[in-house]
């Protein structure tokens, strides 16, 4: 099963400077917290999916996930890297200044709360402390 080509994120209508904007990690709409409860939704090229935010969960990781697709970072963005029946992976932006700018523009890690069963969405890392854009969606359970 191929799941998508692409994935564009719609999550608000967005002003024309929202591009120049994520060109800029420190600007302060960066560092809002994300409500309680959120949802993004994805357009791509499999259909739509929408994905609910919970805060609690990953606190770093939902106000870092939640502001990204309120300001455009994933428009466009293609799904990457597929391991087939396991996860899917997104996160590099179309804007190769944009992102440059978010490379090293890491996250603490959020204590563990949920596992990552089906449907679930989490980011990718490779070192402790090491998440910054890029997250994947379970396509089975991977406890393990």
């Amino acid at each position: 099963m191929r799941l998508c080509i692409a994935v564009l994120v719609a999550v608000v209508a967005l002003p024309a400077q929202e591009g120049s904007r994520l060109r800029h990690p420190d600007d302060p709409v960066f560092a809002q917290p994300a409500p309680a409860r959120s949802h993004v939704r994805l357009e791509t090229t499999a259909g739509v999916v929408v994905i609910e935010v919970v805060r609690a969960w990953a606190p770093h990781g939902a106000d870092r996930f939640v502001a990204l697709a309120r300001h455009g970072f994933y428009d466009g963005a293609p799904v990457f890297r597929i391991r087939p029946k396991t996860w899917a992976q997104f996160g590099i932006p179309a804007d190769p200044v944009v992102a440059q700018a978010w490379r090293g523009r890491t996250i603490p890690d959020d204590p563990f709360q949920q596992s990552n069963v089906r449907g679930t969405v989490a980011f990718a890392f490779a070192v402790p402390n090491g998440r910054t854009t890029q997250v994947f969606i379970n396509l089975r359970d991977n406890r393990d």
